[in-house]
């Protein structure tokens, strides 16, 4: 009867340690530099299928690994990723991502103004 006490501890322990224990985080998601609220942002557990997208409030909330790493992605923005740690709150600071669309609006406003002071 000891012996099968003992192999059941010993299975349990192995078991745990197998299923890491997972925990709710929340955070929010802005963008660097102007600190707005970002919504319709992709939060995934990169190498799942879970995630979910920001509301207006920029808020997510996921069930979650210690070690997990998430990944932002959205519109205009350069993907970011956050590796979950022991806290429960997280921010998360996307960069807008230069485009061909804005350097060429760019240049064209400048030509503009060049072009009304030469007249």
């Amino acid at each position: 009867m000891k012996k099968i006490r003992i192999l059941v501890l010993i299975a349990a322990a192995f078991v745990a340690e197998a299923k890491p224990l997972q925990k709710e985080i929340n955070g929010i998601v802005t963008s660097k530099g102007n600190g707005d609220v970002l919504d319709l942002v992709v939060v995934w557990v990169k190498g799942t299928n879970q995630g979910m997208v920001t509301g207006e409030d920029g808020y997510f909330d996921l069930l979650v690994n210690e070690g997990d790493t998430l990944e932002f992605s959205g519109r205009g923005y350069k993907t970011t990723q956050l590796v979950v740690g022991g806290k429960s709150l997280y921010k998360a600071e996307l960069e807008k991502e230069e485009t061909a669309t804005n350097n060429r609006l760019r240049v064209s406003a400048i030509d503009a103004r060049i072009n009304a002071k030469q007249d």
